[in-house]
């Protein structure tokens, strides 16, 4: 993933995320992502589902949709030390799944093989 991120002269640091403080506000209200690519992401240590596809979470101070998203694509996408499952979608809608890897298995997935990509920590803790 690294060479492939250097490749491209991209950045290879992990981002941070400033997490929504307060009451959810109509601002946060979006419409539903259809169509898009998520590829070749890699999501560590999530506290319960590794990805979450559309539902309605204002009793948790997510965002709420009022249609789910419709034919997105996962590909390649790593998913390592989450405690829910790889993909949860809040309803059927229709998604495709590609080759990604998930770890621990948790369930079962279309698309996802279950395997320990048997990631170690950087100098820097990353």
């Amino acid at each position: 993933m690294r060479a492939l991120l250097e490749h491209q002269g991209l950045p290879t640091l992990p981002g941070r995320l400033s997490p929504a403080r307060g009451p959810p506000q109509s601002a946060w209200y979006h419409w539903p992502a259809d169509s898009v690519r998520i590829v070749a992401n890699t999501v560590v240590g999530a506290s319960d589902n590794a990805i979450e596809i559309g539902g309605n979470k204002m009793e948790s101070n997510g965002c709420t949709y009022s249609e789910l998203p419709q034919n997105a694509y996962y590909e390649e996408n790593l998913l390592v030390n989450f405690t829910g499952d790889a993909f949860w979608l809040y309803a059927p809608s229709t998604q495709t799944y590609v080759e990604n890897i998930a770890w621990p298995q948790v369930g079962s997935a279309t698309g996802v093989t279950f395997v320990d990509p048997l990631l170690t920590r950087n100098a820097m803790g990353a």
